[in-house]
């Protein structure tokens, strides 16, 4: 059977390591990365090697069992070790807390 080309890809940076990224369906326009820091080496591979026309970091936090914050890679910069977590999805609120808990400016 004859099957189309995913719409959206969803994964965990890890498992989809560089080193793996050449096994990656290359078919899907819009790729979403979650559940650890993302890698600007591998926003650059997807961004370059694929037809993905967005890709999305999306963070939260085990305790929500979803997505609570989400940002569009627009651009990496050159130096960049990771993606921005972004701007908490709708209806919610995010607090980013610094090593004593306490809630640092944004």
């Amino acid at each position: 059977m004859n099957q189309p080309d995913p719409a959206l890809r969803i994964a965990v940076p890890e498992a989809l390591d560089l080193a793996a990224f050449r096994s990656f369906d290359p078919g899907a326009p819009v790729v979403n990365l979650a559940g650890e820091a993302l890698p600007s080496k591998l926003v650059d591979a997807i961004a370059h090697e694929t037809r993905a026309e967005r890709i999305y970091n999306l963070y939260g936090p085990t305790e929500t069992t979803t997505f609570a914050t989400w940002h569009e890679v627009v651009e990496v910069a050159q130096d960049a070790q990771s993606v921005p977590i972004g701007r908490p999805i709708a209806n919610t609120e995010v607090y980013v807390l610094d090593p004593r808990g306490e809630p640092v400016p944004i």
